[in-house]
């Protein structure tokens, strides 16, 4: 089932609506593909494509809602976690919903899930605001956005006074095109910053020429290449709190008996992406809608590369980089610690 966006009114949506019309304008550390899929619940016994069937054994003692918000592919960890059944497996029973990123923030703090697989600026905002939100894992460390340019761009003094394209100010997608604007040596003054939204919306406004140049990710990256908008500058090496599991700090003393099979299965998810190429390309498909063999197997092999981080640790450098971004609008991030957002225990016990 999918959660859709729900108008305030005299329900207990409204005041976590009112929160999410303050962090509206944050969307996910990764942009969204060009369509989206129904999201599947979490599988218990076989799957496609060689999904190996849960053990026999007692019921989940547990159960669990948890959220992604998007069909971007940086989303795969919870998406093979769950077609792998690899959160029954470990004794737990989750329920796997898509929620809009806009809407995805309120949705838990209303209680309507559990947790969120989300990117760091959506978290660490809503956060500073007064949300009790923290991660309690990790599963990306780096960006994966490139600068991709019409082919007489070749370099930073060539956008001077061109159209760039972007998100909104507070965004993941703005940060990057701040990041990358200062790697090519302009300023945002330079350029003419144009707010069109994420990734698919980006890029098609840059092969319709309307764009100079602009931040993009996978696979959308991959299709500027193909249809002759070069790289210009990439950002994999910034450290960045991409997606993670996020909660509300005041439930995890009733959630925390599931956790720690929640972040075993989730584990899994990855250890299965890296191991069964097969399966991982049919799930990318199946949830960010992509038909094309080839910008799947690219898309594949970009994330492989790329190291969804097993040991799940969530990155204070990453957050680091996003309150300072953060700190320009929100006065509140010039104080605030990146392990003010971060509950490390259940990963520890992992351990």
């Amino acid at each position: 089932m999918a959660i859709s966006p729900v108008r305030c009114g005299r329900g207990p949506w409204c005041a976590s609506a009112r929160v999410a019309l303050v962090i509206s304008t944050l969307l996910i550390a990764a942009c969204a593909g060009p369509r989206t899929s129904p999201p599947a619940r979490e599988a218990t016994s076989t799957t496609a494509a060689g999904s190996r069937a849960a053990p026999a054994q007692a019921a989940p003692a547990s159960s669990l809602r948890v959220a992604y918000v998007s069909p971007s592919a940086v989303m795969a960890p919870l998406w093979m976690a769950a077609e792998a059944g690899a959160f029954a497996h470990h004794g737990v029973q989750v329920e796997m919903l898509h929620i809009p990123a806009n809407t995805a923030v309120a949705a838990l703090l209303a209680g309507e899930v559990d947790a969120l697989q989300i990117s760091g600026p959506a978290v660490v905002s809503a956060a500073l605001q007064g949300a009790d939100l923290v991660f309690v894992a990790g599963a990306l460390d780096r960006m994966v956005f490139s600068v991709h340019a019409a082919p007489d761009v070749r370099s930073g003094a060539d956008l001077q006074g061109r159209l760039f394209g972007s998100d909104r100010p507070g965004t993941p997608v703005a940060y990057a095109a701040e990041v990358a604007l200062a790697r090519l040596g302009v300023s945002p003054e330079e350029v003419e910053i144009l707010h069109i939204g994420s990734s698919d919306r980006l890029l098609a406004a840059l092969l319709s020429g309307q764009l100079a140049a602009t931040v993009l990710t996978p696979p959308a990256s991959f299709a500027a290449e193909a249809a002759g908008y070069p790289l210009l500058v990439d950002l994999y090496d910034v450290p960045y709190q991409n997606i993670g599991l996020a909660m509300r700090r005041s439930r995890l003393p009733a959630l925390g008996p599931a956790l720690p099979a929640l972040l075993r299965g989730y584990q899994e998810g990855i250890d299965r992406y890296a191991a069964d190429p097969a399966f991982a390309r049919e799930v990318l498909a199946k949830y960010s809608g992509e038909t094309d063999p080839g910008l799947l197997a690219r898309t594949y092999d970009f994330y492989r590369a790329a190291g969804f981080t097993r040991d799940l640790h969530v990155s204070e450098e990453g957050l680091a980089n996003i309150l300072g971004f953060l700190a320009r609008t929100v006065p509140a991030a010039a104080q605030a610690r990146p392990t003010d957002f971060v509950e490390p225990r259940y990963v520890q016990q992992l351990r």
